[in-house]
């Protein structure tokens, strides 16, 4: 049986940091369709210093509806993020990511966990 295979995913990290414009992250988006990139990563912290800018760039962009598959990651506090996994944030960080990322009827794939929480137990 052959094996399939891997699907390249690209860290949306520097999506308005090294990529400062829409024109700049659109122009990346478009490098990554002729290179047959699909996969987008980001998280609702990126960037650091404008917390949501990589999500909202890919929403204003319209990511989703040109076939990239986004993964994403709740929005995390501190080393730690005491209290910011518990599950109502988790499900206020998912829905303010589906209002950047604009995704219209399109769903996250990935929804990763970016950090420990040691003050919410893990079975919430």
């Amino acid at each position: 049986m052959a094996v399939p295979h891997p699907r390249p995913i690209i860290g949306g990290g520097g999506i308005g940091d090294e990529f400062p414009t829409l024109e700049s992250a659109a122009e990346l988006l478009s490098t990554l369709k002729v290179l047959d990139v699909k996969r987008i990563d980001t998280a609702a912290l990126y960037l650091l210093t404008n917390i949501g800018a990589s999500e909202t760039y890919l929403g204003e962009l319209g990511a989703a509806d040109q076939g990239f598959t986004l993964n994403t990651k709740p929005l995390a506090l501190g080393l730690e993020a005491n209290g910011t996994l518990s599950p109502e944030a988790i499900e206020k960080s998912l829905a303010t990511s589906y209002e950047r990322l604009k995704l219209k009827g399109h769903k996250v794939d990935v929804y990763t966990l970016h950090v420990p929480n040691y003050t919410t137990p893990l079975k919430d």
